[in-house]
């Protein structure tokens, strides 16, 4: 049975084990199988950095959850440990379902996790722009409503400022009105004495 493990540049190998067993199963690891040969791989090393140091001879090799304990707890093997042959280690496990993965399919993952992985933080800049131009829209209205109401005020007093003026002048133009009729009256007897 074969798994699609998403890989990304912080997967170790302790990831890509618990991602594959299934709750419940005892001790697993990953075994790194190559040209008939079978190695454990230690549970921190960096997948994607296993899979660059194979390079052009990515597609020889294949790695397997195995269902036993790869070493005894509390010591870690070194990287550069002995191969034992497949045939071996397969027979010892072959009641045992495992999860094959070969290094061209787990390159193709970690390709494919990467450029998902940077569309979605291209998404994510994408939207936090957005809320950065909304915010600072909110703002500027929250300020242009303010200027605006201030305007709308200071409008509003020169309105007012102006009718108080307005009926000042129109007082006083009365009061010339009424001083012209006045002296219009007076002048017209003067007149008529005259005659």
């Amino acid at each position: 049975m074969l798994t699609e493990v998403p890989v990304t540049p912080a997967t170790r190998v302790i990831d890509v084990v618990e991602y594959c067993k299934e709750a419940g199963e005892g001790e697993c690891h990953l075994a790194e199988v190559w040209n008939g040969h079978e190695r454990v791989l230690p549970q921190e090393l960096l997948l994607l950095d296993l899979l660059q140091q194979w390079g052009a001879r990515r597609p020889e090799v294949s790695f397997y959850l195995r269902h036993c304990p790869s070493w005894t707890q509390g010591s870690q093997q070194p990287l550069e440990q002995s191969w034992t042959t497949a045939a071996t280690a397969e027979s010892a496990n072959d009641k045992v379902p495992r999860v094959e993965l070969t290094l061209s399919e787990l390159q193709e993952m970690a390709t494919r996790q990467q450029q998902q992985i940077e569309a979605q933080q291209q998404m994510l800049l994408a939207k936090e722009q957005r809320l950065r131009y909304l915010q600072q829209g909110g703002r500027s209205n929250q300020g242009q409503s303010q200027s605006e109401a201030e305007k709308l005020q200071r409008l509003k007093e020169r309105v007012e400022t102006q009718e108080a003026k307005l009926k000042k002048i129109r007082a006083m133009r009365g009061q010339v009105d009424y001083s012209k009729l006045i002296n219009g009256n007076l002048c017209k007897p003067k007149h008529s004495v005259t005659l």
